[in-house]
């Protein structure tokens, strides 16, 4: 530093080497003081005092004072900032700047009363969400780390749990630890409504009709195109469709199964597998096209391959199979990562995953229709299934 500021100097004495010390020094200058500013600021900008300040976020305020993060027995406490803001620098920078929207959100008053913040309860917590999961939960691991858990110390609960995952670095700690400082959102309110928008997304519209097309959601089977015919099944979501043709609003499918021996009533997708395509009327029973009958060796239980022809609402279709099942899966995960981290499908066996399912659903906030489709897709990607399709 010394002969830089000799050099400096030197250089203001020679007339022709003046106008670049000049700038050097007036540009060192600005570096510093801007660098010393930007930290400054930052520093100023993350203290628990100033994202307090704020009126609109006071439910939050008042969640985070109520929370073990701010008081426990410990006496350690977590502000603001040490959750919602990065430590490394440029990721604080761009955190900072991403900030610019939420201070217009103050001045335009989207959550300027409790009332409102409340409706947008739900997308802001997604979005801290989302991005803790994108971060791996970077700023939890600034305290919390994996090596350092006592384990003996938990609860049996907590050590199931969390014993495996830190063996993996400690797992996605956003994936299970939600609503522990702020309140949860209406997560029923949330399933439904992502429900709606989704089935709004995927459903079929004119011209956009496939070969196969899949249930979205539990559709009303008909034997005829008349929209006042009376349901003769039930197809349930997930199923795939054969598409014969259609008439306005309804399409004609022709979908294949299996008959277990005794059970005339259900349609399911495979031998052995309780994986259920539709449950049937007497008169739909009546219409369906019989074949060959084969022996299930594992469980000394006949069954016959089966089709049915008839007519479903075109909007209960969809032809995009690959989101229908990304919507499934992202269902399942948040569904069940309210609580603990989703066990992944091939963990269990098709039969099995039906007793699971039913043993959890009502721990979560996922609609009925939600919970049949995520049921056959974990059903779908179960071990055995995968096996029998050699995968």
């Amino acid at each position: 530093m010394f002969r830089m500021i000799k050099w400096l100097w030197r250089g203001f004495r020679r007339p022709s080497s003046l106008s670049f010390g000049l700038v050097l020094f007036i540009g060192f200058g600005i570096g510093i003081g801007g660098w010393a500013g930007t930290r400054a600021f930052l520093h100023y900008t993350s203290t628990t005092e100033y994202c307090t300040s704020c009126h609109d976020l006071a439910p939050a305020v008042e969640e985070y004072r109520q929370s073990s993060h701010f008081m426990n027995a410990s006496g350690v406490q977590a502000g603001c900032a040490d959750c919602h803001v990065p430590e490394p620098f440029w990721a604080s920078v761009q955190d900072h700047a991403h900030a610019v929207i939420e201070l217009w959100r103050h001045y335009d008053g989207t959550i300027a009363t409790p009332e409102l913040f409340e409706e947008h309860r739900l997308r802001l917590a997604t979005q801290v969400w989302d991005y803790m999961e994108a971060t791996n939960s970077r700023e939890c691991r600034t305290c919390h780390v994996a090596d350092a858990f006592d384990f003996a110390a938990m609860s049996e609960s907590a050590r199931e749990e969390m014993e495996p995952l830190a063996d993996e670095h400690g797992g996605n700690c956003i994936t299970c630890h939600r609503g522990i400082v702020h309140e949860l959102p209406d997560m029923e309110a949330a399933a439904a409504a992502q429900e709606a928008q989704a089935l709004a997304a995927l459903s079929a519209t004119d011209g956009d009709l496939g070969d196969v097309m899949y249930v979205i959601g539990t559709a009303p089977l008909t034997l005829t195109a008349d929209p006042d015919a009376q349901p003769a099944a039930q197809v349930l979501p997930g199923t795939d469709l054969e598409v014969l043709g259609s008439d306005g609003d309804f399409v004609n499918i022709r979908m294949s199964g299996f008959e277990q021996e005794g059970a005339a009533q259900v349609m399911y997708a495979m031998v052995g597998r309780r994986i259920i395509n539709t449950s049937m009327q007497a008169d739909a029973q009546a219409a369906v096209e019989r074949g060959e009958t084969t022996l299930d060796p594992e469980t000394d239980i006949s069954w016959t391959e089966t089709a049915l022809e008839g007519w479903v609402p075109r909007t209960s279709l969809t032809a995009d199979a690959e989101g229908l099942w990304a919507y499934a899966d992202n269902t399942y995960r948040t569904g069940c990562g309210v609580c603990h981290s989703p066990h992944h499908p091939d963990e269990f066996l098709a039969n099995q995953w039906m007793g699971q399912m039913r043993a959890m659903r009502d721990r979560t906030a996922i609609t009925g229709e939600q919970y049949r489709l995520v049921l056959r897709y974990l059903q779908l990607n179960a071990r055995d299934v995968a096996e029998a399709h050699g995968g």
